[in-house]
């Protein structure tokens, strides 16, 4: 198996950001080592080819919901944020998922606790006894 530590600091191919993902989402691979190699991948710079395969391969290994549109009138908005960015951004993401329901949009919202900003949806939606 091939280790994020092996793909660090160089661009990858599709067999190689595959191995990545897998590794990225395993539960046996340390956060440190995840998180270092994701830092050493936005220091060297992501490529389009790699943007791309991440969001494939991602794409690939979703879990689908299990939400039938049809019942929400043929849609549902899925809204997300950035998240950790490390920008210290304001929550917007939480915002809209409340401006778009009074709209009459049917809504799917996930998100995490604060990690770089002082709120994440988590927080403002239990705040909020959501």
């Amino acid at each position: 198996m091939i280790t994020l530590d092996q793909l660090t600091g160089r661009d990858l191919d599709g067999t190689e950001i595959a191995a990545a993902v897998q590794a990225l989402l395993a539960d046996t691979v340390a956060d440190d080592t995840k998180a270092d190699f994701l830092a050493a991948l936005a220091r060297k710079g992501e490529t389009v080819e790699e943007i791309a395969g991440f969001a494939r391969e991602l794409r690939q290994r979703a879990v689908d919901p299990g939400i039938n549109p049809a019942q929400f009138g043929g849609v549902v908005l899925d809204v997300v944020g950035t998240g950790a960015d490390m920008a210290h951004t304001f929550n917007v993401s939480t915002c809209v998922i409340f401006i778009a329901a009074a709209a009459g949009i049917a809504v799917a919202k996930h998100g995490n606790r604060a990690i770089s900003s002082k709120c994440g949806s988590a927080d403002v939606l239990a705040a909020l006894g959501a």
